[in-house]
């Protein structure tokens, strides 16, 4: 159940993005600059990319490909790509 909340979050996200392409002001996800839609859409990809890599987003959505794109090219988000945490301790 929980798998079909988050595909149901990326189509409608993918839809929005799909309907800003090319909007003026360079197609942001609300408005006509960047801001706190697409930090938050760039962190969700991010996210699954890192926790959840078989999840075929990226074949699904390519407006969110697109998108993410874009925002892999932003200076803040190149200096925070995540990366998967690698626990060596043993859990008690």
């Amino acid at each position: 159940r929980q798998r079909r909340k988050v595909d149901g979050g990326l189509r409608a996200l993918s839809t929005l993005a799909e309907s800003r392409e090319g909007a003026p002001g360079g197609g942001w996800l609300a408005g006509d600059r960047f801001g706190l839609a697409e930090i938050a859409a760039g962190t969700v990809l991010g996210y699954l990319d890192v926790r959840f890599p078989e999840h075929p987003w990226r074949g699904l959505y390519p407006a969110l490909v697109r998108l993410a794109g874009r925002l892999a090219e932003r200076p803040s988000f190149k200096a925070t790509v995540p990366e998967p945490q690698r626990i060596t301790d043993r859990v008690v």
